[in-house]
């Protein structure tokens, strides 16, 4: 006697006995009931037509037609129900109309046994009057089995069956009359009993459900949690490497230029030259491992800015000068077009990382004799444009959508050395 798997709200792991939890087990018993009321459409059928030859006795009358066709309308009509309620499923947020359907049915069933014996039992004790007895006890019984599940339609039957058809039986002087009247309110207390802790099981199996799908729900969410941190620790080191390597570049290649010394025809100007763009790519390293250090203090998937006022000229200059030897290695002609004064109120070690992205990814991309331009302006609302173009392998606008996803490449068919980590262009955009 188990219910089909039902739509839970949303909030159904959030509290144990919360009142989303109380709905979902709702709809579950409803659910159940909706499911073991086809054996008792059967049962409640076979009655009729048992007792109506119990009573028609080779004459028919007129009242017992009219009742015989009340009881099969109802049979009808909780059969009609049954069949709609599975056709239609609904979501367990919407159980109350059905179980009140339910409910208004299962009264309507218990009222039309009563009223047969109200209108036809045998005025007196004989066997015709032991068997309607009994066919009704078994009915009482086999409403334990179905309607246990929800309890107001259990409590309705009961009281609608018992109780009238009771003081229909002790209505008859006698103390036969009396006894049976009395044994039959003993018999279906004794049924009620069984119903009602049939009932507390079935909520109770189906609070323990609640629970562990919450314990799974949050099993699931503690190993997304740490699978996100994994992917959060392994994209950081990527990011990191991307990071750092771009001013390592520049060290490694500034210093092997004046470690050659006479070879390269250094003069004391270049060698001044150089020794400063080590000095602003070592300050710029220094920087990134001190946002590094503060990334311990930073909520997860928030960055802490550090404003400032400077010049995007001198920023734009410090990464042209920073991507020269990269770009003189792939014979790639770098044009800086920022060259006034253009102050911003922003972090300035940030835009300096987005411009050497867009610098280095685009210098990389480059087939070797092109061109790389890097502009800024002030838009008309005060906000600063930065732009970098250049002259290389270019994307179609589905690649330019995958290019700002993390080690995502479109560029397949390019050497595997200059793709690169694919970190440069989603690093620009966050």
């Amino acid at each position: 006697m188990t219910g089909r798997p039902r739509e839970r709200t949303a909030d159904s792991a959030v509290a144990p006995g919360c009142a989303a939890d109380a709905d979902n087990i709702d709809a579950e018993l409803v659910d159940i009931a909706y499911r073991n009321m086809a054996p008792s459409l059967f049962y409640h059928g076979a009655a009729a037509v048992i007792a109506a030859a119990l009573v028609a006795g080779g004459s028919v009358q007129p009242r017992f037609l009219v009742w015989l066709c009340c009881a099969a309308l109802v049979i009808a009509g909780r059969a009609w129900l049954r069949s709609r309620y599975r056709r239609v499923n609904p979501p367990a947020k919407s159980w109350k109309p059905w179980g009140l359907a339910l409910f208004a049915s299962s009264v309507a069933q218990a009222l039309v046994w009563s009223a047969m014996a109200a209108l036809f039992l045998p005025p007196a004790p004989d066997a015709r009057q032991f068997f309607l007895l009994a066919i009704i006890l078994i009915l009482a019984a086999d409403g334990m089995t179905w309607a246990s599940a929800h309890r107001p339609t259990l409590a309705a039957y009961f009281a609608a069956t018992g109780l009238p058809v009771a003081l229909v039986f002790a209505a008859p002087a006698g103390d036969p009359s009396v006894a049976l009247a009395t044994l039959f309110l003993v018999f279906t207390g004794i049924l009620w009993a069984l119903a009602v802790r049939h009932h507390e099981t079935l909520r109770a199996a189906l609070a323990h459900d609640v629970d562990r799908e919450r314990m799974l729900v949050n099993l699931i969410a503690a190993r997304d949690a740490a699978e996100a941190s994994n992917k959060a620790k392994s994209q950081f080191l990527a990011n990191m490497s991307h990071e750092l390597r771009t001013p390592l570049n520049a060290i490694i290649g500034f210093s092997e230029m004046l470690k050659a010394g006479p070879r390269f025809g250094t003069r004391p100007e270049a060698i001044q030259e150089y020794s400063g763009i080590i000095h602003e790519s070592g300050q710029h390293l220094l920087d990134l491992i001190n946002g590094i250090l503060d990334l311990s203090k930073v909520e997860a998937g928030a960055m802490t800015l550090r404003e400032s006022e400077f010049d995007l000229a001198d920023v734009a200059s410090t990464c042209v000068s920073m991507m020269r030897p990269m770009a003189a290695k792939r014979q790639i002609r770098l044009i800086n077009r920022i060259d006034g004064y253009l102050y911003l109120s922003a972090d300035e070690r940030m835009v300096r990382q987005m411009v050497l992205n867009l610098l280095s990814n685009a210098v990389k991309f480059s087939r070797p004799g092109g061109r790389v331009v890097l502009g800024g302006e002030v838009r008309p609302d005060g906000c600063c444009r930065v732009s970098v173009a250049d002259t290389g392998i270019g994307m179609t606008a589905d690649q330019a959508v995958k290019a700002i996803e993390p080690f995502v490449q479109v560029a397949e068919d390019f050497g595997a050395a200059e793709r690169g980590t694919g970190l440069g262009l989603p690093l620009a955009r966050a």
